[in-house]
């Protein structure tokens, strides 16, 4: 079997941020390890993260298509700015939606902004399947779209993501 390994370093350097998402998904991961790796089968562990990592990618392509439609450019660009370099743990799927209602920087704070709660509305709709997709949008479009300098629409549409056509207001 050829290894989807590329070469890098067995040590990284985290930020504290980042360390501790890695720290509060270990669980999950561990988890997922215990229940299927199959040593008398010949299943390794790094065989079942091997097989986690496939299952979750099959996942986020089904539902990344799903998540179009719903947010403007202008909604995607007050997510990303709300999260910015952040990594998603599996417990913050829940609270997604609060995160953006507390940012001081989404949209007008001015009374509770339609567009704001609108926004919020929408990220409380979400299955959970969707909320993972979306963490994963808004973490790929934060450390990969923006360091390679590709606009938001652009980046959303590799991933298969619509953007909503904003509404011309009378």
């Amino acid at each position: 079997m050829k290894s989807i390994h590329k070469n890098q370093p067995d040590t990284v350097e985290l930020d504290s941020q980042h360390e501790q998402t890695l720290m509060m998904s270990a669980r999950y991961a561990e988890q997922y390890v215990e229940q299927h790796e199959i040593l008398e089968d010949g299943l390794t562990a790094n065989m079942a993260k091997t097989l986690a990592c496939a299952r979750l990618e099959w996942l986020l392509q089904a539902a990344r298509p799903q998540l179009g439609g719903i947010w403007t450019l202008e909604d995607f660009f007050h997510m990303v700015n709300c999260f910015r370099s952040g990594l998603f743990h599996p417990d913050m799927y829940l609270s997604l939606a609060w995160t953006i209602w507390d940012d001081p920087g989404a949209y007008s704070q001015e009374d509770e902004s339609p567009q704001l709660k609108e926004l919020v509305d929408s990220v409380l709709a979400l299955n959970p399947l969707q909320k993972v997709a979306l963490a994963d949008t808004l973490e790929q479009l934060w450390h990969r779209g923006f360091r390679m300098h590709v606009p938001i629409a652009d980046f959303l549409e590799t991933l298969g993501i619509e953007l909503r056509e904003e509404v011309a207001h009378a």
